[in-house]
């Protein structure tokens, strides 16, 4: 596996790998990930599905790893954004928590304020009793609502510091959820050189990778849901607490300052009123949905298609989508041309730079709640390539159940293939359960990495590959080609030590143990041959090779050379590469 690895990320492209578990996948493709930024100064993402896998790879096998190589290597875990307290945000919330909540939760936040002090973290993780929801709300880093380098505590952000620690990484451990988040944004912006959620990167890592369709379904589609809009609004202003009362209050201390008489009564006649008329709205729009999945089996109703229905061809339907629709983008608009007079009003701008970023982030949280129901409930031209649903969920709540309005992409495969695999320089997706009957068939059709679909865009360039390991692979056997870490053998016996349980530490008795030494260079190491692994003399690099590949030749062996030849040096070129593939275990 870590020689397929390599050869992708020497060749480029994409291996689907399914290995047991316990096998060692992780540090089967952690050496070619490490030694390729080590050498060429290149990132790589590893990406899981849960937080085991992630602290495992953090904690245990890449500390491992570096201890092996003996050379420093750089890696972060990065978490979502929204997982980091802002340090400005507290300090806010916890000066206007008479304002903002309707119960007292001034301890709370000043307990979090003391937290800031010793924690090196600055994550949900690092709390021992998790805030509740509608603190954290106020306290948590948002993009939206973040000055950047304008913000006094810019150095000490704990996201922003991650942020940093994550910029010089050279290799990033994250979670399914947020590379697709990632993906999500670039794909809005066209970004695909510069950071977005995640800093630039040429080389990824799928592991538990049997979980990608499903978390880019759900990142690449959209969800709109009862308690979410009631959420938004209630931060807005609910029984005069909220971003509204506490703006309403700080104009009100000093109504001589500035225009503070004009931005008043806008706040008063159009945002709240706009507000009102808006959550008048909800529930004449939500109601009549109720009642169409009742209407169905279960709790949910997939909509269009030969055997869906269309809930907006009701009268009812139709028409509270309407006034919902109306009265959100009219409030979003609102709350836009309050915000633009405040920016506008020098007296005011600078007091009210915190609740201006709380309106930005409203203002876009309207717009696209009333996006998300229009592409549900009114795709256009996009039905065909969505499949669509309602679903109650949930517990009853006032007589109720939070109700889901969702859309997501029919195939994701296109939309991963085009923007994601097409765009790097090596993908390795790896899994213990990726395959079926028909072999990896099924999900290279459902990732977008169908034959017939390659060869239409290019037969001629491989940028896919395949490789399956069967599951009862406890160990290498003699004839395959075997690792050399950086000239140390003694490193990969520590790793092999460390990743399979019950060995004894000690390779069985085979002539490939005495060929782990003898395999080295005898003449001075500028890495830039290439080793066929099957008994062929080194060949000049090609062109388009060169400088992609140092350092991997050195550490990935094969059979002794027929006579007992050793390494040699084509006459130019730099790296290594490995032509053609090992026929199996």
């Amino acid at each position: 596996m870590a020689h397929q690895v390599a050869t992708r990320y020497n060749g480029g492209g994409v291996a689907l790998v399914e290995a047991g578990t316990g096998t060692g996948k992780s540090m089967a493709y952690l050496l070619p990930a490490a030694l390729w930024a080590l050498e060429n100064e290149e990132r790589t993402v590893i990406s899981t599905n849960t937080i085991n896998l992630q602290e495992q790879l953090v904690e245990k096998d890449l500390p491992l790893l570096e201890r092996a190589l003996g050379r420093e290597l750089r890696w972060a875990l990065v978490k979502g954004r929204g997982n980091y307290l802002s340090i400005r945000r507290a300090r806010l919330a916890a000066a206007t928590a008479h304002s903002l909540f309707e119960d007292d939760r001034s301890a709370e936040i000043q307990g979090l304020l003391e937290w800031t002090e010793t924690t090196a973290d600055g994550s949900l993780a690092d709390l021992s009793t998790p805030p509740s929801p509608e603190v954290w709300e106020e306290v948590r880093s948002d993009p939206d609502i973040c000055l950047r380098a304008r913000c006094p505590h810019f150095q000490s952000c704990f996201f922003q510091r991650a942020r940093r620690r994550a910029a010089s990484a050279e290799i990033l451990v994250v979670n399914h959820h947020l590379l697709f988040a990632d993906l999500a944004v670039r794909r809005v912006t066209d970004n695909y050189t510069q950071s977005a959620v995640l800093p630039p990167y040429r080389h990824l890592i799928l592991d538990e990778g049997h979980n990608v369709e499903e978390v880019a379904t759900d990142h690449l589609g959209v969800q709109v849901t009862r308690r979410g809009l009631y959420r938004l609004l209630a931060r807005m202003e609910h029984r005069g607490k909220g971003v509204l009362a506490d703006l309403r209050e700080q104009l009100a201390r000093d109504p001589e300052r500035g225009l503070a008489q004009e931005h008043l009564s806008r706040l008063d006649r159009r945002v709240r009123g706009g507000l009102e008329r808006s959550r008048e709205a909800l529930e004449p729009f939500l109601a009549p949905l109720d009642r169409v999945v009742e209407r169905g089996e279960g709790d949910a109703l997939r909509l269009g298609g030969e055997e869906g229905m269309e809930p907006r061809e009701e009268v009812d339907v139709r028409e509270g989508m309407g006034a919902f629709l109306f009265q959100f983008r009219r409030l979003a608009r609102e709350v836009g041309e309050l915000r633009g007079r405040l920016a506008e009003d020098e007296a005011w701008v600078e007091l009210l730079e915190g609740r201006l970023l709380d309106l930005r982030s409203i203002q876009g949280r309207l717009d696209a709640a009333a996006l998300g129901v229009q592409r549900v409930l009114d795709p256009g031209e996009e039905e065909s390539r969505l499949v669509r649903w309602l679903e109650r969920k949930g517990k009853v709540r006032r007589g109720v159940k939070n109700l889901a309005l969702a859309a997501a992409p029919i195939q994701v495969g296109p939309i991963l293939r085009d923007d994601l695999f097409g765009r790097l320089n090596t993908v390795v997706v790896t899994s213990a359960t990726l395959t079926t009957r028909a072999g990896f068939e099924y999900l290279r059709s459902r990732l977008g990495l169908e034959r017939e679909v390659l060869e239409a865009e290019g037969g001629d360039r491989k940028w896919w590959r395949r490789w399956f390991l069967p599951p009862s692979t406890s160990r290498p056997r003699v004839s395959w080609p075997y690792l050399r870490t950086c000239g140390k053998p003694e490193a990969l016996e520590r790793v092999s030590r460390r990743t399979r349980p019950g060995w004894s530490g000690r390779w069985p008795p085979s002539p490939a143990v005495a060929s782990l030494s003898s395999l080295r260079p005898t003449g001075p190491s500028d890495r830039s041959g290439s080793f066929s692994g099957r008994g062929r003399r080194l060949s000049p690099v090609p062109s388009s090779c060169r400088g992609r590949c140092p350092g991997l030749g050195s550490w990935l062996g094969s059979r002794r050379p027929a006579g007992g030849s050793s390494w040699a040096r084509p006459p130019s070129g730099r790296g290594w590469t490995f032509p053609g593939t090992p026929s199996g275990p």
